[in-house]
C-alpha cells in the first residue's frame, strides 16, 4: 500500500490507545479500501480535502467492494459500512496531523460531512425461540456440551463475540455464577449469569473440555488456557462461533442467519421487557453510553404494539382473532392464549 504512509505507525497507535488486535484490524482493512480508492483515482494520501473525502464516500458506495458474491452483488459498500470507512478515515488523519504532516485534520467529521441512513432495530429472538435455541444441543459428547455452554453463556450473559472468544477460565466464577470481562478499549466488567448457563457450565468443563483438551500438543498455564476449545484442543476461532449458533438454530428450526449478537440483542431486549433499569442493562452489557443502550427500548415498544394488536379484541388489527400464521408458545396456548 504505497499510496498509504505511515501505515504501521498508525497501527502502533492504534494499539497504543489500548483498543484490541481485532479492532486494530478493523481499522486497517477500512484503511486498505481507502488505499484502493487513492489507486483507483491516482490520488495520494496528502491530496485528502473535503472534495476528495465526498469522492471517496461516493466510491465507496458504488463501486468499493474488492469482490462481489452471490450473496452480495451490489458492487458498493452499505451505508453503515461506507460511514464506518469514513471514520476511520478520520482517525487515520487525525494520526498523521499528530505526526506534524497536516496542521489540522483534512478529513472531515460525521457532523460535517453527514449520511443519510436507515436505522434498523437490533434483530433479536423471543424467549420462546431463544429458549428453542440454547436447549437445543442435546447430547453426552465433548462438542455438543461444548456448544451447549456456549450458548447458554451468549444468551446469559449478552457478551459480544469478542469478549467470549477472549475468555480464559481464569475469568469463571462458577461458585457465584458470574464471569469477569475485558470489553472494548481493555475495560473489565462482571457479568452475571442463573442456573441453566452454570449447569452447562459445569458438565462442559467437567465431561467435555478435558476430552477436548487432551487433543492439543501445545502446553498452556491454567491461568492463560481458553475456556472454550476446539476439536484440536486450540482456542476456539470466531468464525466456529458463528458455526456454532447456526447449526443449532438450523436443528432448532430457526432462521439460519442467526449469529452472536443476535443472542446479545436478546438478552437486552428480554431485560427491558422484564422492566429491568436501563443503566443496569448498560453496566452488563458493557456500553460506555446509555443512549446505545436505549434503542433496545424501541425494539420493546415495538413488541408491545405487535402485542396489543394480537391479543386486543378491540385493537382492529386482527379481527378475525387469528394469529396470522405467526408460530406462538405452545405454554402459551395452553393457558388459554393469555397474554
Amino acid at each position: 500500500m504505497e499510496n498509504i504512509i505511515h501505515r504501521e505507525g498508525y497501527r502502533n497507535h492504534l494499539l497504543g490507545r489500548g483498543l484490541a488486535e481485532r479492532s486494530v484490524q478493523i481499522y486497517l482493512d477500512d484503511l486498505d479500501a481507502y488505499s484502493r480508492f487513492l489507486e483507483h483515482t491516482g490520488l495520494t494520501a496528502l491530496d485528502m480535502q473535503w472534495s476528495v473525502a465526498r469522492r471517496y464516500i461516493a466510491w465507496l458506495v458504488t463501486e468499493g467492494r474488492r469482490r462481489q458474491t452471490a450473496r452480495r452483488p451490489d458492487p458498493g459498500y452499505s451505508r453503515v459500512s461506507a460511514d464506518r470507512k469514513r471514520i476511520a478515515l478520520r482517525s487515520y488523519y487525525a494520526f498523521l496531523t499528530t505526526q506534524g504532516i497536516f496542521p489540522h485534520n483534512p478529513a472531515p467529521s460525521r457532523k460535517a460531512m453527514p449520511m443519510k441512513m436507515a436505522q434498523p432495530l437490533p434483530p433479536f429472538l423471543n424467549k420462546f425461540d431463544a429458549r428453542r435455541l440454547v436447549d437445543a444441543p442435546v447430547g453426552d459428547d465433548p462438542i455438543t456440551r461444548r456448544d451447549r455452554a456456549i450458548l447458554e453463556t451468549f444468551y446469559a450473559t449478552g457478551m459480544r463475540l469478542g469478549e467470549i472468544q477472549a475468555l480464559r477460565l481464569a475469568d469463571l466464577d462458577l461458585a457465584r455464577r458470574r464471569i469477569l470481562v475485558t470489553g472494548r478499549g481493555g475495560h473489565e466488567r462482571q457479568v452475571l449469569f442463573g442456573q441453566p448457563a452454570a449447569a452447562a457450565l459445569r458438565l462442559y468443563l467437567d465431561h467435555g473440555r478435558p476430552v477436548l483438551a487432551a487433543a492439543s500438543r501445545r502446553g498452556e498455564p491454567p491461568e492463560a488456557a481458553a475456556l472454550f476449545l476446539s476439536r484440536s484442543g486450540q482456542k476456539l476461532c470466531r468464525r466456529s462461533y458463528n458455526d456454532v449458533i447456526r447449526r443449532w438454530a438450523q436443528a432448532a428450526g430457526l432462521r439460519d442467519d442467526l449469529h452472536p449478537h443476535t443472542l446479545r440483542h436478546s438478552f437486552a431486549t428480554h431485560l427491558l421487557e422484564g422492566e429491568c433499569d436501563l443503566r443496569v442493562i448498560q453496566e452488563l452489557l458493557g456500553h460506555r453510553k446509555v443512549e446505545t443502550t436505549q434503542r433496545y427500548a424501541h425494539i420493546t415498544h415495538l413488541e408491545a404494539k405487535k402485542a396489543y394488536l394480537r391479543w386486543h379484541p378491540r385493537a382492529g388489527g386482527n379481527p378475525s382473532g387469528e394469529n396470522g400464521g405467526q408460530e406462538t408458545d405452545p405454554e402459551a396456548e395452553k393457558s388459554g392464549g393469555k397474554c
